[in-house]
């Protein structure tokens, strides 16, 4: 939870450009009598509302003045309420307001002078006014929960009508924290979706099936070139199929033609397989099938591999299931209330993006669905 002053624009520019400052922005947005008594109940139980947001859900109160609000005295002694690290850095040279950490409270301040508290609160309702003007907010809108993920200049919406209360927002920021802290982060995704980006989208996966296939079908092929030329030299069909039956039979059966002339005691002894092996056809096709067979060896490697990347990203994605549940339970609870329903973007659209990645829960699931059916036997 952060203390903040500012205008809106320059705190969403400031979110969107510190990664380390959560997945989602929530801002409170007055337009009740209730809030006043919300927002000192916030306050009140800033603590708890903090450990319960973590570090991925940043939720923003305001004050007018950073220099007066560090300087009010609590208690029987001057305490300052937060340390106040500036705003600064590439792109807010021109920017003069403070955001503070709110866990940087110091301990002592449990008794909150009233006038600090009172300005906190005043400061926080009364920027409804320039939060509704930037994200175009109308009087049917308000009060309510405004919450944006980053990169998204289109924020849900969830409209409170003054029925919301310390216990709700706490509730509300623990089933987004569950969600919150699942998605996964930018340099979290690096790697799988590089992995989905060569597999699936640039074929990869789908290439080492085909030239797989291929080379199965040229291996059959020299297989039964070999097997029919046996035949007719009045070999069984049995007996030709065993001849070349498997790797090691096959690298054998090629080396014996690699050898001639030499007479060669490694031939069975029907007297076909001798009339076979003094034919040059015959010797041709061996080698053939040889070749064959390593080609289908390395595209069968090949395709083992791209089958084992796969099998990775499946492991890695396999918590998206679970997050797709999560998300369906949070905006079956929120989405549509506290009593009335949304009409801006849906929450959905917010919690399910995948910060960085551009990609949603439901691209990954689909992803996921799609290297199941290349990778299945």
């Amino acid at each position: 939870m952060y203390l903040v002053s500012g205008d809106i624009s320059s705190i969403l520019t400031w979110f969107n450009s510190e990664q380390k400052y959560g997945k989602f922005l929530c801002l409170l947005v007055a337009g009740h009598l209730h809030d006043t008594k919300f927002f000192q109940d916030v306050l009140e139980q800033r603590s708890a509302l903090d450990t319960i947001s973590g570090p991925n859900i940043a939720i923003f109160l305001f004050t007018n003045d950073p220099g007066e609000v560090v300087s009010i005295s609590i208690g029987p002694g001057s305490y300052k309420i937060v340390p106040g690290n500036l705003l600064v850095g590439k792109g807010f040279a021109d920017y003069p307001g403070n955001i503070r950490d709110i866990r940087s409270i110091n301990a002592q301040t449990s008794s909150m002078n009233v006038n600090a508290t009172q300005e906190i609160i005043n400061a926080s309702q009364s920027m409804a006014n320039q939060i509704c003007n930037h994200f175009k907010l109308g009087v049917k809108d308000i009060p309510c929960i405004l919450l944006l993920s980053k990169e998204d200049s289109e924020p849900s919406v969830i409209p409170t009508r003054g029925e919301i209360d310390v216990q709700a927002f706490y509730s509300f920021l623990r089933d987004l924290r569950k969600i919150a802290d699942a998605l996964p982060n930018d340099y979290d995704l690096n790697e799988p979706l590089a992995l989905v980006e060569s597999l699936v989208e640039q074929g990869r996966l789908a290439e080492a099936e085909a030239v797989y296939q291929k080379a199965d079908l040229q291996f059959q092929s020299a297989k039964n070139t070999c097997i029919k030329s046996l035949e007719g030299f009045s070999v069984p069909s049995e007996q030709a199929q065993e001849f070349v039956k498997d790797g090691q039979s096959i690298r054998c059966a090629v080396g014996i033609t690699y050898r001639y002339p030499l007479p060669t005691r490694n031939l069975p002894s029907h007297p076909g397989f001798q009339l076979a092996y003094e034919d040059a056809a015959f010797r041709d096709s061996c080698k053939e099938l040889g070749k064959a067979l390593q080609e289908r060896k390395k595209a069968l490697q090949r395709l083992e591999e791209r089958k084992r990347q796969a099998k990775q990203f499946l492991k890695w994605s396999e918590n998206m299931r679970s997050i797709e549940e999560a998300i369906t339970q949070l905006c079956k609870k929120y989405e549509n209330g506290f009593l009335w329903k949304a009409r801006l973007r849906p929450l959905r659209a917010i919690v399910e993006k995948v910060v960085g990645g551009g990609k949603t829960v439901q691209d990954l699931i689909s992803l996921e669905q799609t290297i199941k059916k290349l990778i299945e036997p």
